[in-house]
């Protein structure tokens, strides 16, 4: 290899790792951002004491939940395609709603933390 080859490929290297550094750090700054987000959740939930145990009781059939028959109907179910596109998009604007948040946070109270329905997920 040329000593020129060699000092291309040094610099490949260099821009190479400049870009994944950047890019790690967008993804942890824009995650965190978006995470903080979802403390306004949090607190809407504890202000309108959500009673986490009623909503325990309540689910029978999660197929008749709100957050699968949102997430798994409709034109992503057929064409692959369309549904990676549809969710690449949302990733940018509403990858978690506000219902999707209470869900989450419920599924982890019933598998993690059953006896402290008053835990704070955030």
């Amino acid at each position: 290899m040329s000593t020129k080859a060699l000092h291309h490929l040094h610099i490949f290297i260099f821009v190479l790792a400049i870009v994944h550094v950047t890019i790690c750090a967008l993804t942890i700054f824009f995650g965190g951002a978006k995470i903080r987000q979802w403390k306004h959740w949090e607190d809407s939930i504890e202000k309108d004491k959500y009673d986490t145990t009623k909503a325990l009781n309540k689910i029978t059939n999660v197929h008749q939940h709100s957050f699968i028959k949102d997430h798994f109907r409709g034109i992503e179910k057929c064409l692959a395609l369309l549904g990676w596109l549809h969710a690449f998009v949302k990733q940018f604007y509403a990858s978690v709603t506000k219902s999707d948040y209470i869900i989450l946070r419920l599924g982890f109270i019933m598998t993690h933390c059953r006896g402290n329905p008053k835990f704070d997920f955030h």
